[in-house]
């Protein structure tokens, strides 16, 4: 896993990666079996990253950790946080 952390480390502008296994799930919901959030300053920042060649490395790095794990396919999503005190 170390070696995929540098893999993701290595997107441009980057403030936070964050790493978390699926490990439990309702009846019938999809399987999520790792999601990886790469934070951004703002959408240029976004933007660059992901029109350079780290997308790809990461993409097929991942790919690598999961392919025992489900039959799917990696999904890119943008979210926006919306933390709140507990």
């Amino acid at each position: 896993m170390t070696d995929a952390h540098a893999v993701w480390r290595r997107f441009p502008g980057k403030s936070e990666v964050r790493v978390v296994f699926g490990e439990e799930r309702d009846e019938g919901a999809p399987e999520f079996p790792l999601i990886l959030a790469i934070s951004h300053s703002d959408r240029q920042a976004m933007a660059g990253a992901l029109a350079g060649d780290a997308r790809g490395k990461s993409r097929d790095t991942t790919d690598e950790i999961v392919a025992g794990s489900f039959l799917g396919r990696s999904h890119h999503h943008v979210t926006s946080p919306n933390d709140s005190k507990a």
